[in-house]
């Protein structure tokens, strides 16, 4: 029987074969890409555009094969990238940087049991914002959450109480309660009120400066009483030189104070494009008792228009006190126009107090507590009272005044007989220490705007009570009157100030109201235009006169001795 017979296997033949073998228990090659991109063909194939696939192996006998290349290119490609360097360590993966992804400032989370550990180089970005994560070679891919998305709730659900990170490490600024945390018991139970302070006044409270009425001024001293010219004329008479001044004021006419000179101009407004209808014929007063200057007549005619304007709109805007101050700063500034106008002068009071305390009015004797306390525009005391004692004076200021310009050498008197006088604080001819107290007084003005609390009389009655007290310390004559003014948006109203003697004790006077005028029509324009007019003409003439002989004289005899 014939056996089989194998041929020897050629030597060549095991060695190709070993090295197949060899070669297929080599490990994997890396694969590095190199500005790949994917795409799909048109049969949803999905491929790497220009991509060169450099394949490197570990194994010894890596430098006998030869390179695996693969190229794939799209169509619109004209050329083809190809591999370089091989054999080198493959470099990392750069990161395209994403316009739309906005890296994150926050610190990086800790760690949580069953999620990883971060890496060292991983760069985090915020989810859901389109910019993958920077991975390591070898590392998978993989989203980092949001720190700010964890809850406590969710760890201490997965991790536990202990192992949950701190949420104000990573969050820096922690979302605030809307629902304060409190027991049942605390929500519960209402906090307890405190007692209300009960309503109204008690015995020893302070008066304060909006809490004045008139009939409080009664209770001064020296009082202050408001009453008409039938009440004083029957009870105390009405002095000859309050007499005289009433006179004056009386003389002018009602409803006829418009100058005939200006009849002409009045018609020709009269037309159907200026719209004004002319005043009637006994509304022009007559050619005797014209005061005002022909030369005048059409400038003031103007004045009284932009008055009345100004006036209108300051009303009907609701202004304030200010806008209405400017208003009256132009009505006495008019006066200029007339001879007495070189003999008297507006000054703004708003900022002169009056000074020195003792000749502001309070309800008691010198030394004792005083009815209100003074206050300046913050609230705050402006004077100490009497000793140990919060209290102050009742203290109220005007706006403007009239005053008399005086003359060098009158000055010159007044200075040297104030020289004599032990207290500067009385070196003044009024009420006041500022850059006033050679400025004699003769006219007070107190204005408000409409509809407002304060009385403006109040403060009037006030400064006024304190010039008739200046006087009595001065041992100067008390009964020639001093006029007031009050302007309430349009309407002006005047009050004359003297004192009469009741036995040793001296009541102040506040005759009134009188009504002199008002800016809301073309009438009463003219009538308050009048009636100024006569009050100038007082103080240049019988105020000087009385000034001179009282005040003058006084300081020439305080010299001469």
């Amino acid at each position: 029987m014939l056996l089989p017979c194998f041929a020897p296997v050629p030597l060549s033949d095991k060695i190709e074969a070993w090295r197949q073998k060899v070669v297929r228990q080599t490990p994997e090659p890396q694969v590095t890409n190199r500005g790949a991109c994917d795409a799909r063909s048109s049969h949803g194939m999905k491929l790497r555009s220009s991509a060169t696939r450099t394949v490197t192996s570990h194994s010894p006998h890596n430098r006998h094969r030869r390179p695996a290349l693969a190229e794939i290119s799209l169509p619109n490609q004209p050329t083809k990238r190809k591999a370089s360097n091989l054999g080198s360590k493959p470099k990392k993966r750069q990161k395209m940087p994403d316009k739309g992804a906005k890296k994150s400032k926050l610190p990086r989370p800790s760690p949580i049991k069953g999620q990883g550990e971060a890496h060292d180089d991983e760069d985090y970005t915020l989810e859901g914002q389109g910019s993958p994560t920077k991975r390591g070679p070898g590392r998978p891919r993989k989203i980092v959450p949001d720190p700010r998305e964890f809850t406590v709730r969710h760890q201490t659900a997965k991790v536990g109480l202990n192992d949950a990170p701190s949420l104000a490490s990573s969050d820096p600024k922690p979302r605030k309660s809307s629902r304060s945390r409190q027991s049942s018991k605390s929500r519960n139970t209402s906090p307890e009120k405190t007692p209300s302070t009960p309503r109204g006044r008690k015995m020893d409270d302070e008066l304060k400066k909006g809490d004045l009425v008139t009939s409080y001024l009664e209770k001064c001293k020296p009082p202050v009483f408001l009453r008409d010219v039938g009440e004083i004329s029957g009870r105390y008479g009405v002095p000859k030189e309050v007499r005289q001044l009433l006179d004056l004021l009386e003389d002018i006419p009602t409803g006829s104070t418009i100058p005939p000179g200006l009849r002409q101009a009045y018609d020709l407004d009269n037309t159907p494009r200026g719209s004004k209808p002319a005043p009637h014929n006994h509304q022009y007063s007559s050619l005797d008792n014209d005061p005002f200057p022909i030369a005048e007549h059409d400038y003031l005619k103007n004045f009284t228009t932009r008055i009345m304007q100004r006036a209108k709109f300051s009303a009907r805007m609701d202004a304030h006190e200010g806008q209405w101050g400017n208003i009256v700063c132009r009505v006495l500034n008019v006066f200029d126009l007339w001879p007495e106008g070189d003999l008297v002068e507006s000054i703004s009071v708003q900022t002169e107090p009056i000074a020195p305390i003792e000749l502001r009015p309070n309800t008691h004797k010198a030394g004792a507590a005083p009815v209100v306390q003074g206050q300046n525009s913050k609230g705050a005391s402006t004077t100490s009272g009497s000793e140990g004692s919060k209290d102050s004076t009742l203290d109220k200021m005007v706006d403007w005044v009239m005053a008399l310009t005086l003359s060098w050498d009158n000055q010159r008197y007044l200075q040297k007989a104030f020289a004599t006088i032990p207290e500067i604080n009385q070196h003044s001819v009024n009420q006041t220490r500022g850059f006033t107290h050679l400025s004699p007084f003769w006219l007070y003005l107190e204005l408000k705007k409409h509809y407002q609390a304060i009385d403006p009389r109040i403060q009037l009655a006030v400064f006024a009570a304190a010039g008739i007290a200046k006087k009595n310390y001065m041992g100067w004559d008390t009964m020639f009157p001093t006029p007031g003014i009050t302007v309430e948006g349009h309407q002006w109203r005047l009050y004359i100030f003297f004192e009469v003697k009741e036995g040793n004790e001296g009541e102040i006077m506040m005759m009134g109201p009188l009504k002199i005028g008002s800016t809301e029509n073309r009438i009463e324009m003219w009538h308050l235009l009048r009636s100024l007019y006569a009050l100038v003409t007082w103080g240049g003439t019988q105020y000087r006169q009385w000034f001179e002989h009282e005040i003058i004289n006084w300081a020439k005899r305080t010299v001469s001795s």
